[in-house]
């Protein structure tokens, strides 16, 4: 998938190109729909203890990256499908900074 990042001073912000001819879909799980994948969001601190947008219990972790698609199904773009019912999906990693494991560091 080509596209483009784009730095907002907040977060790191990939698009996927418009006029692309490789989509990739996101489905199954509880989605009655398929979703074509459309950005990814990359929120992060500049320490190793606040960065993601969401918290979990009131814990912020140091990274969060966000997938977003569109409903395909029902909707031309992101745009149309944006304030709509069942028009976009989001999935959200939460990530977590931790010292390299005694198993991993014989490899190294």
């Amino acid at each position: 998938v080509s596209g483009t990042l784009h730095n907002t001073g907040q977060s790191l912000v990939f698009r996927v190109e418009k006029d692309t001819k490789q989509h990739v879909n996101i489905s199954g799980g509880p989605l009655a729909y398929r979703y074509q994948f459309e950005e990814i969001y990359i929120h992060y601190g500049t320490d190793n203890q606040q960065g993601s947008e969401h918290h979990i219990q009131g814990y912020s972790f140091p990274a969060e990256i966000q997938f977003y698609g569109f409903n395909k199904e029902l909707y031309h773009n992101m745009s149309e499908a944006q304030h709509k019912s069942q028009g976009i999906v989001a999935i959200s990693l939460m990530v977590q900074v931790s010292r390299i494991y005694e198993a991993a560091k014989r490899f190294s």
